[in-house]
């Protein structure tokens, strides 16, 4: 299995939006429709997808060196596709659940072969992925990199959870969770932490015996936090809830970009690692998703309890230096507005009413691309 050549530290971006009705609030079943409005020949095919839902359809960035010139990609395609959603009445938005939304509303894009095996294999826990997510890839320029940057990577997973968590809320009720999408997306076969591989033929291995197994068809199969990407040369970061401003987006990114570069560096220097065990590991995860910002986190041998937000200065202050030879310092300075404003969880939940949630997490969406919120024109 051939891991494609990328460039070191590029970064890609892949945002899923849903589609909803603005009177109501409510997901309507019209990506598809949206897309088919949106798209032109002139496009990359990948640029805008349908996705598993009918209600979402996907923007993915060029391959980038600069976070700036992937979020304008996004942005520029985002535009595109609200414009279509205008013409059609109606309004796009995204965070890591719909504060309102049933699943049992929603329908599945059948039309898509591996959407329909996967609803097949997973019958009502396929049924429940109400949940949308922002991935982002970055380079490695050698294969032999790629399972221990993920490794080490791993660390930092419930630091990315924290701070795009924006899923407090489940079919209209507070779930007492700032990402309940993670404990809902972790239900799926191959989903969760990745294992901790050392050697791509390890990887290569691993593929093959569950291909065998029949476990999975592809390597896309595996739902991991963290995975390669073999056929773009890339680790693909897929543990983030999506994000209702693009501001936000691009801070992520900048974080992740900088972060697997620092990684890369302690790779090339030979800094040891080991990594800790798995259920420290789980265990930091999932006080993430339930308390975001707030959680308090497990130090590495599982002797001491520091504030996830410390954890966050630390690194900060060691990519800090990284984001200004990468060129994403003004990108990267919008981590600590996020700590400041809150992510998209506590905006939600400062309201305390879900229909209301739900409105705001449209309007936000809007005007993150410099739109006029629809009801104001009203």
């Amino acid at each position: 299995m051939r891991f494609a050549d990328s460039p070191r530290s590029s970064v890609g971006i892949e945002l899923e939006l849903y589609c909803a009705d603005p009177e109501t609030s409510l997901l309507v079943g019209s990506g598809p429709a949206i897309l088919d409005l949106a798209k032109h020949p002139d496009m990359p095919e990948r640029a805008l997808q349908r996705e598993y839902l009918t209600n979402t359809v996907e923007i993915t960035s060029e391959p980038r060196m600069l976070v700036s010139e992937a979020i304008d990609d996004v942005r520029a395609r985002a535009a595109l596709l609200l414009d279509a959603a205008d013409s059609l009445g109606l309004e796009l938005g995204t965070s890591g659940t719909h504060p309102l939304a049933h699943w049992q509303d929603q329908e599945v894009d059948e039309s898509v072969t591996h959407y329909s095996e996967l609803l097949e294999r997973t019958a009502m826990i396929g049924r429940q992925m109400l949940i949308w997510g922002v991935h982002v890839h970055v380079g490695v320029e050698d294969s032999a990199k790629a399972l221990p940057l993920i490794s080490r990577l791993q660390q930092y997973v419930p630091l990315f959870i924290a701070l795009s968590a924006s899923s407090p809320y489940w079919a209209g009720e507070e779930t007492g969770y700032a990402s309940f999408r993670t404990l809902v997306f972790q239900q799926l076969p191959q989903a969760g932490p990745s294992p901790h591989l050392s050697e791509w033929s390890e990887f290569e291995a691993l593929i093959a015996s569950m291909q065998l197994a029949g476990v999975i068809a592809e390597p896309n199969d595996l739902k991991w936090d963290i995975r390669p990407s073999h056929r773009y040369g890339t680790i693909e970061i897929r543990v983030c809830d999506s994000m209702s401003r693009l501001e936000e987006v691009a801070a992520l990114t900048a974080l992740i970009q900088c972060t697997v570069e620092y990684l890369s560096r302690q790779l090339d220097e030979g800094v040891p690692y080991s990594p800790p065990p798995s259920w420290l590991s789980d265990e930091n995860r999932w006080s993430a998703a339930r308390f975001g910002l707030g959680a308090i986190l497990l130090t590495p041998d599982g002797t001491e309890m520091r504030a996830l937000t410390a954890e966050l200065d630390d690194l900060m202050a060691v990519v800090g230096p990284i984001a200004e030879e990468l060129g994403c310092s003004e990108e990267l300075a919008g981590v600590a507005s996020i700590v400041h404003n809150g992510p998209g969880y506590v905006r939600q939940l400062a309201v305390n009413d879900a229909q209301t949630a739900a409105s705001q997490v449209l309007g936000e969406f809007r005007a993150s691309l410099g739109r006029t919120n629809r009801l104001s024109e009203g």
